[in-house]
């Protein structure tokens, strides 16, 4: 007699089944069964690894992150520094022009008042000399 169980066949004597296919049957089940947990150990194995890569590479990125974090803050601490520097000397700039300015001024005050002066002994000079010219032209008129 014969019992199918699964996908086996077992012959059947007076006190069970025969020992050899129980044995064999078990032999095989358990060398596949040893086989199906290699291959999930193995899978097992290049997953973990994968996911070590993965954890290693996203802490990568997230120090890198921190990094541009820190040299953005650095950046912007850097560009305002500039910009209130850059107002100071435009400041400083605006003072030494506006300085500058009125000591061109009072300068050009200074030589205008100078260049009248010299306006006013230039016509009083020009008078003289016509003065003189007319008294020398005269004595010389007298003279002939």
């Amino acid at each position: 007699m014969v019992t199918k169980m699964g996908k086996r066949l077992f012959k059947v004597r007076l006190f069970g089944f025969k020992k050899q296919d129980v044995i064999k049957y078990l032999d095989e089940i358990t060398d596949d069964f040893t086989a199906k947990l290699n291959t999930a150990q193995s899978k097992t194995e290049l997953v973990e690894k994968e996911l070590a890569k993965s954890k290693q590479y996203t802490d990568e990125l997230f120090a890198e992150i921190e990094k541009l974090k820190k040299e953005k803050q650095e950046a912007v601490l850097k560009v305002s520094e500039a910009e209130r520097d850059a107002r100071l000397i435009i400041e400083d700039a605006k003072e030494i022009a506006a300085e500058e300015k009125t000591r061109i001024e009072t300068e050009i005050a200074a030589k205008r008042k100078e260049l009248y002066q010299l306006k006013r002994r230039a016509v009083s000079f020009k008078k003289q000399v016509i003065a003189s010219a007319k008294r020398f032209s005269s004595d010389i008129t007298e003279d002939i």
